[in-house]
């Protein structure tokens, strides 16, 4: 499946995203996350003007949580237990290695 699949996949499961430069983290000129959309036809220009750029996604209209655990000490867990002993338990919906190897953990939430 190559990356515009899996985007307009994502945007099938209710996700809204908005277009990052290749290799970055910032939005590519005249976007942002407040722009962020889910259609589909606007979604294809993108990549067909710049096909490696990277995906962003509006957590709050995706009704999306993430919670991102760095890789300290090479010791992933110990953030885990931290947030088990405040009483979060919510299991994840999906879980993302980072290229810093840390991790992500994506819930849905449930308010809309």
């Amino acid at each position: 499946m190559n990356r515009l699949d899996q985007v307009i996949e994502m945007v099938q499961r209710g996700l809204y995203v908005y277009p990052i430069v290749p290799n970055g983290k910032q939005p590519i000129k005249d976007y942002s996350y407040l722009k962020a959309t889910q259609d589909i036809n606007l979604i294809k220009s993108w990549f067909e003007h710049e096909p490696n750029i990277n995906i962003g996604l509006n957590l709050a209209k995706s009704n999306l949580i993430v919670v991102d655990i760095d890789n300290h000490n090479n010791d992933l867990q110990a953030p885990l237990q931290e947030l088990y002993n405040l009483g979060y338990k919510l299991p994840s919906n999906y879980i993302e290695l980072t290229k810093s190897g840390g991790l992500h953990y994506y819930f849905r939430s449930n308010k809309p």
